[in-house]
């Protein structure tokens, strides 16, 4: 399953996890206890994060509509029922050009 890590200092990359094993994954790539926060109006992509990063003083990441977001992110897609799906290729630039504009200070929903 292909996802968009973003570490705290880094450009955002495609990564690939083990869908059956999908949230120890996430656990694992950001630290701790994970938190889903919706990143686009339409429900297609969440933010996948440390939910006591900052509790942690995990170091900060980047600026995410009037919030700081601290420590390493992942962006997944979901499918109409919700659950996190591999992002289809024809959207995977998207998705790097989409987690880079939040470095850029370009907070827009998509």
């Amino acid at each position: 399953m292909i996802v968009v890590l973003k570490k705290v200092g880094e450009k955002p990359t495609l990564h690939e996890v083990n869908k059956n094993t999908l949230l120890e994954s996430l656990r694992h790539l950001v630290g701790g206890v994970i938190q889903g926060v919706p990143a686009d109006d339409q429900g297609k992509y969440d933010l996948v994060v440390n939910e006591e990063g900052k509790v942690k003083n995990l170091q900060p990441n980047f600026f995410f509509y009037g919030d700081i977001i601290c420590g390493d992110v992942v962006l997944v897609r979901n499918n109409s029922e919700g659950d996190y799906i591999s992002i289809p290729d024809n959207e995977r630039l998207f998705a790097l050009e989409y987690m880079k504009s939040f470095e850029k200070g370009q907070q827009n929903y998509v």
